[in-house]
């Protein structure tokens, strides 16, 4: 390498704005890595200057706009002929970056004198840019979140991710995390102003790369991710995405190893102690209600919004689904010879037997199987325990006391024991049943009845009003469950009445008020891994994120599993048709179909918009309907949609796709309140871990550790020095002390003008350690 050129480029028009040959002056490239193995984010910056001749005011002001991604800088390494003889090599890109435009300098007198500029990766920067482009409790991809926080560098580059560890079938393009991770709770009036305390873009990529126990850094117009366990290695496999995090390819480098390397100045030689142990903590903030009153038996309707539970109840063909009053309350009025009697208010939902359909005892409604919560043993030879209390009741007709007389008598004659017959299922295994006829009836654990008789509360004769309660009979419900064995979905099924043979059928309809579902548990997860040596230095470790199988947590690593809609419905994303097309000064706009818009504002986060074989998913193009700068929705009559797209977007992301016409948008087209069942994937595969080097499958904590050990089995050497020669993040040096010892390098300024490069080296130590003797 004969020399190196540093561009500025306006990304406004894209043109060379200075172009200089780093032969002379103080250009140096730094990268700011640490003394150890185990840093997320290595930051890097390239400071040079520029000679002001002339004595001319300002000369360079220009290029301090305030802007952060006005002006691209570039280094890149031009060839010497005598090295590559006969050849036009063409430049090879080093490294880009963006100048700081924030801070210019120069000295008020009449010479010629040297401006500083300083050029970054932006990764710092990314310290004040919020994690607002998901929605509240939104499961989106790992690798999907990082290049969603890599694109607010500005710098679009491809994204290499070579593993310390991943799960044994899946990869980490198929690993999800919830965005709830990233942000506090929604406030009240988020619709309208957003005041939620999100992460920094900075904060996520540090919390995921820590789980992922790999390095970030910049280089030659990559992004590079290297699981601190494989930065020994002269080979190595990546798996290659582009800026959006879409999965490219595999693909092997090669690093430069320098056998023969020369240092300057007298380098320092520092032994480190081996590891005894690893101690990894996580605090996984379970949800103790596993199903509550308000999502799963609730109606409300409050300024024009609506919440129905009733689409999470499977009523087959035989059961109707209704609405009621959570006390029984009514309200009678008559005109002429017309009486209606109404609930007051409908608050809760109802079951009844379709007039249509036949008695059958083993007919019964359950929520839907993909809004089951799954709930699982924190580890293994674990527990699940569990509280249940359930309250149901019918409502009959108050017309007077003799009336409650009656359904008093009867109550008391036993008539309603069987009425309310409720089944708990844990993973498809009958665990509780009010049911007599059952395995698992238990007396000491059955139903509690009560009979309230109803009342008159108020009533107008002359306006032939009255309000007043049913006659009600009340069933509570309340156990708990501690099981070994059985982990699973939750399931709650309710049968239709049951009378003594003889008796009156004195209701069909049966009304839900209450469902509380607590699961009882801690939610510390710990791994401690130590090795049998005579020594006491440990590493701990807090983590954002740990394996879990429950529903009842957000801060575990998801594996395709409910509510994921690809394995649900099975078929393939289907095209939106768009028409009428029309452009005015700001906007694009097309018609289409008002059944094929909510389609598409139902399942956005997963359409998809392609032209010439390109694709990309429209939420990392367009945002979450952003009204100024997205693309949003507007409706045109009760058949017709119109969606608008923004031209300042199109422009500034679709310069190739001019005009921005011929293209095609899919989504996956059905009503994602009513799903459909299906057998979801095992989930004990997100359990199921490996670390490079190993072929014993453990669990994440196993493996995290255990990848840490490998590190750091034995006594290793850290050197500090200046090597004779330009090296990079990715090279590997060797240094003879003792013995011949390869290094890879963890912090290094280039030295362009002088040719040298100022290392911190750290020993390619790596040996697995024994599995079977880690404790």
């Amino acid at each position: 390498m004969e020399q190196v050129t540093i561009k500025i480029i306006d990304t406004q028009d894209n043109h060379v704005v200075l172009e200089r040959f780093a032969q002379q002056g103080a250009p140096v490239l730094s990268w700011n890595g640490s003394d150890d193995n185990f840093q997320t984010i290595m930051t890097s910056e390239l400071n040079f200057n520029m000679l002001s001749d002339g004595a001319q005011d300002g000369r360079y002001l220009d290029l301090f706009t305030g802007d952060e991604s006005r002006y691209m800088v570039k280094v890149e390494k031009i060839w010497s002929s005598d090295e590559y003889p006969g050849l036009q090599t063409p430049p090879e890109l080093l490294w880009q970056g963006f100048l700081l435009p924030d801070q210019y300098s120069e000295p008020y007198e009449n010479v010629n004198f040297f401006v500083n500029f300083t050029a970054t990766d932006c990764l710092g920067i990314l310290k004040d840019h919020l994690f607002n482009m998901l929605p509240y409790d939104y499961n989106e991809t790992v690798v999907r979140i990082i290049a969603m926080c890599l694109k607010k560098t500005n710098l679009y580059q491809d994204i290499y991710i070579s593993e310390a560890f991943k799960l044994e079938s899946v990869e980490w393009r198929n690993v999800f995390l919830n965005s709830a991770n990233f942000r506090g709770e929604p406030e009240l009036g988020d619709m309208l102003t957003d005041v939620t305390d999100y992460d920094s873009c900075y904060d996520v990529l540090d919390k995921i790369l820590k789980a992922l126990g790999s390095t970030l850094f910049n280089y030659g117009g990559n992004w590079y991710i290297i699981g601190w366990n494989k930065k020994h290695l002269v080979l190595d496999s990546f798996k290659v995405y582009d800026f959006h995090g879409n999965y490219k390819s595999t693909q092997q480098q090669v690093k430069e190893f320098h056998g023969a390397a020369y240092f300057d100045a007298q380098p320092w030689v520092y032994s480190n102690a081996p590891l005894k142990g690893v101690d990894l903590k996580a605090d996984l903030q379970f949800e103790q209600n596993v199903y509550q009153d308000y999502n799963a038996v609730r109606y409300s309707a409050f300024n024009n919004l609506e919440y129905d539970c009733r689409p999470l109840w499977n009523a087959g063909n035989y059961f109707d689904l209704g609405m009621g009053d959570a006390n029984a309350a009514f309200i009678l009025t008559q005109s002429g010879m017309v009486s209606l009697r109404k609930p007051k208010e409908l608050t809760i939902f109802s079951y009844k037997l379709k007039p249509t359909a036949t008695v059958n005892a083993n007919r019964y409604i359950s929520i839907k199987s993909a809004n089951q919560k799954f709930v699982s043993r924190k580890e293994q030879g674990g527990s699940v325990f569990l509280d249940f209390e359930i309250e149901v009741f019918a409502a009959m007709p108050f017309v007077g006391t003799a009336n409650s007389d009656v359904i008093k008598q009867r109550f008391d004659a036993g008539n309603y024991n069987n009425a309310f017959r409720i089944d708990i299922y844990i993973g498809g295994v009958l665990k509780a049943s009010t049911r007599k006829e059952t395995a698992v009836f238990n007396n000491e654990r059955s139903i509690d009845l009560s009979f309230t008789g109803g009342n008159i509360i108020e009533s107008r004769p002359g306006e032939n009003f009255k309000t007043g309660n049913e006659n009600v009979i009340a069933g509570k419900w309340k156990i708990n469950l501690l099981e070994y064995d059985v982990e699973g979905k939750i399931d709650i099924r309710f049968y239709q009445p049951q009378f003594p043979a003889g008796t009156s059928i004195d209701f069909n309809e049966v009304f839900v008020r209450a469902i509380e579902v607590k699961d009882l548990h801690g939610s510390q997860k710990y791994s401690y891994n130590s090795r049998a040596i005579n020594f006491s230095k440990k590493e701990k470790i807090d983590l954002d994120f740990w394996e879990s199988k429950s529903d009842l947590t957000h801060k575990n690593f998801k594996v395709n599993y409910g509510p994921f809609k690809n394995w649900q419905f099975g078929s393939g994303k289907t095209n939106i048709a768009l028409t009428n097309r029309q452009e005015t000064d700001i906007s694009i706009m097309y018609d289409l179909s008002a059944a094929d818009a909510d389609w598409l504002t139902k399942n956005y986060e997963e359409a998809e918009i392609t032209k010439n074989g390109v694709t990309y998913f429209m939420k990392d193009v367009f945002g979450f309907f952003n009204l100024l700068e997205g693309y949003y929705m507007l409706p045109v009559d009760g058949n017709i949609s119109r969606i608008v797209f923004s031209k300042k977007m199109i422009n500034n992301l679709f310069y190739l796709w001019q005009p921005f016409d011929g293209f095609v948008i899919k989504t996956y087209k059905y009503n994602a309140v009513y799903l459909q069942n299906a057998t979801e994937p095992n989930r004990d595969q997100s359990l199921k871990w490996l670390r490079y080097g190993s072929n014993v499958v453990t669990g994440y904590g196993s493996a995290y550790g255990r990848a840490m050990l490998d590190v750091k089995a034995d006594m290793y050497t850290r050197v500090d020095t200046t090597v004779k020669k330009i090296v990079s993040p990715l090279d590997i040096v060797q240094f003879n002390w003792v013995v011949e010892r390869a290094f890879w390098i963890s912090n290094l300024s280039m030295d362009f003008s002088n040719g040298k490069t100022k290392v911190m080296l750290c020993e390619c130590s790596y040996r697995n350690v024994n599995d079977n003797g880690i404790i």
